[in-house]
């Protein structure tokens, strides 16, 4: 998979705005549930990253946990890819290149623990369980948690 993804700029001053995505992804392979995943959050304090503040591990479940743990996300991946959203049908996202512009999406994370208010940076790095153990998507992101009420 690759991906090329633009997120509009945050607004702190309307914080209940969603933001909007362009861009391109590309999946070589149908993405099934046959990608190991994990999620390492390093939290930003005195001035150095803490790595490792969580860890999060997804074994074969990658189509899913996108799914689950970030539907928004995976609406507009579905909206482009025709991938079903109904949690009854197994989870697949079709090979091919979606060119996704300017989508609203929230990015709320509904099965992850609360997080504190904080600056993290968010790595994701898959591997299909089936083959060696190079990556097929590393994804990194420099963000603020700001937890609801």
């Amino acid at each position: 998979m690759e991906a090329l993804i633009r997120a509009s700029h945050f607004n702190p001053a309307r914080p209940y705005d969603l933001q909007t995505i362009s861009g391109n992804l590309t999946f070589k392979e149908d993405m099934r549930d046959n990608y190991w995943s994990r999620v390492d959050l390093a939290v930003r304090s005195n001035n150095q990253w803490k790595e490792n503040a969580f860890v999060f591990n997804f074994p074969k479940l990658g189509c899913t946990a996108i799914r689950e743990h970030a539907p928004d996300f995976f609406r507009v991946v579905a909206k482009y890819s025709g991938a079903p959203t109904d949690k009854a049908i197994p989870c697949v996202i079709p090979a091919g290149v979606y060119v996704v512009k300017n989508e609203s999406v929230s990015w709320t994370f509904p099965n992850f623990p609360v997080i504190p208010y904080g600056r993290y940076r968010f790595r994701v790095t898959s591997r299909s369980s089936s083959t060696s153990r190079t990556p097929v998507l590393c994804l990194e992101v420099d963000c603020e948690a700001i937890p609801k009420p």
